[in-house]
């Protein structure tokens, strides 16, 4: 097989050898292998992350932890807090205002304290009225 590579100012090299190619599919494996451990790890620690945070919610604001009929206004009266969105490694929760500092401490708590590794999982919490005008979020 001829594999042709350009390098600066259009000069090529030519590699025929079998060994080149062997060494192509092998890091592309090595990459995948290592890539999959992480990404796999990081997903099982916002899944656990999430029920941590569910039950954390059930107890301090039942409501919150139930299904909601939506189309009722009265039911929406009691929520406090509930899980909109789970994207890659961040969660996304509808908080009431007047609950966003005590919330958002026991999401941030709960989400660092999920899994004991040997590194820290920093957590930053972003807040704003709709996903595009997301501002970091100091808890004092």
């Amino acid at each position: 097989m001829l594999l042709d590579n350009s390098i600066l100012f259009k000069n090529r090299i030519k590699q025929t050898s079998p060994f080149f190619l062997f060494s192509l599919i092998s890091a592309q494996a090595e990459r995948q292998a290592v890539n999959s451990r992480i990404q796999g790890s990081a997903s099982d620690l916002v899944k656990n992350a999430m029920t941590q945070i569910q039950r954390r919610l059930a107890n301090l604001c039942p409501g919150s932890a139930n299904h909601v009929k939506w189309s009722s206004p009265d039911a929406v009266q009691g929520v406090i807090a509930f899980p909109v969105l789970n994207l890659h490694d961040e969660l996304i929760y509808e908080v009431r205002e007047s609950h966003l500092s005590s919330i958002g401490i026991e999401i941030k708590q709960q989400m660092e304290s999920c899994l004991q590794l040997d590194v820290n999982t920093p957590v930053v919490l972003k807040t704003g009225p709709s996903w595009g005008q997301l501002r970091p979020y100091s808890i004092l």
